[in-house]
């Protein structure tokens, strides 16, 4: 008779080997599992949330003198916006929306003079900055407008107004919406336009009391 001795050797060392590797296996899920409970006991994920969670941005910078000529062209960007959109038989989704003005210039900041934001019959709703707002090389700004506030409705718009004091690349302006409802989301993005652009001989505007925009009532 053969002797199966070395077979039976073979096949008991192949299941201890499956063993070994279960057992590793085991070992780092569990080290996995403990590391995401130790992290999620100490806070770390509200403190995510926390540091995530949007925040207005703040103007940082001073107005310009009246009257100053501003060396390098500057331009004023429409970005169409939505606050709801029309599905079905024409029934109002809501979105959420967010305006990201980010500088793509790898040297120079951009300054930020306005963000109004518009209904759909051209009133303005609202504007975001006190005072003009320095963007980095690179450095990014949003401005949102949660789901809960329909007052633009399907055909709301940012007007963005910036400049620089040297020759840049345009910043990169876009809105972006989205929204969920049960199990089916929604988002889509929209670039902003140049609507008008101002020329190295162009002076700022004084803004007074009465040039400024005013909310709609």
């Amino acid at each position: 008779m053969p002797n199966t001795a070395p077979k039976i050797e073979m096949v008991s060392y192949n299941a201890f080997a499956k063993l070994v590797a279960v057992a590793v296996i085991c070992a780092v899920s569990l080290s996995i599992l403990a590391g995401v409970l130790v992290f999620a006991l100490a806070g770390g994920f509200d403190r995510f949330e926390d540091q995530a969670r949007y925040r207005s941005p703040q103007g940082n910078a001073p107005l310009a003198p009246s009257g100053a000529s501003i060396a390098v062209a500057g331009h004023t960007v429409y970005a169409p916006a939505y606050s709801h959109i029309y599905v079905q038989e024409g029934s109002a989704y809501r979105l959420a929306v967010t305006l990201s003005i980010r500088n793509t210039d790898t040297n120079n900041p951009i300054f930020i003079n306005s963000v109004i934001y518009y209904n759909s019959e051209g009133a303005m709703l609202r504007t975001y900055l006190d005072k003009r707002l320095e963007l980095a090389p690179f450095a990014a700004a949003e401005f949102f407008v949660p789901e809960t506030d329909t007052q633009g409705g399907s055909g709301a718009s940012f007007l963005v107004k910036w400049d620089a004091p040297t020759s840049v690349n345009p910043p990169l302006i876009e809105s972006v919406m989205i929204g969920t409802n049960g199990q089916q989301g929604i988002s889509f993005v929209c670039t902003g336009v140049v609507a008008d652009e101002k020329r190295p001989t162009d002076q700022p505007a004084e803004t007074t009391a009465e040039n400024s925009p005013q909310p709609a009532s």
